[in-house]
């Protein structure tokens, strides 16, 4: 059985795919504060979980995540700022 959990190759949370497990290594908006701190009240800290729920098509610009029990939407350049841990 194949684990959730990503391998090394992916980065940030973008590269993940519906239904899979990242664990969150550290925000990396450089030189936006306000974005790292929206993004650390929302929960999105080092050693948390988060899954992909779901992604927009091709020509959309968002993807449905969840973390700490909340389903929370996020832009395609604010999800690459979370970079995730290699497995």
């Amino acid at each position: 059985m194949d684990s959730p959990y990503i391998g090394a190759y992916m980065k940030n949370l973008n590269d993940l795919n519906p239904k899979t497990i990242g664990i969150i290594e550290k925000i990396e908006a450089t030189g936006n504060i306000d974005l790292t701190l929206r993004l650390a009240h929302l929960g999105f800290l080092p050693k948390e979980e988060v899954v992909v729920i779901k992604k927009t098509p091709m020509t959309g610009d968002a993807l449905l995540v969840s973390i700490r029990g909340a389903n929370i939407a996020l832009t395609h350049s604010e999800a690459s700022t979370i970079i995730l841990m290699e497995n």
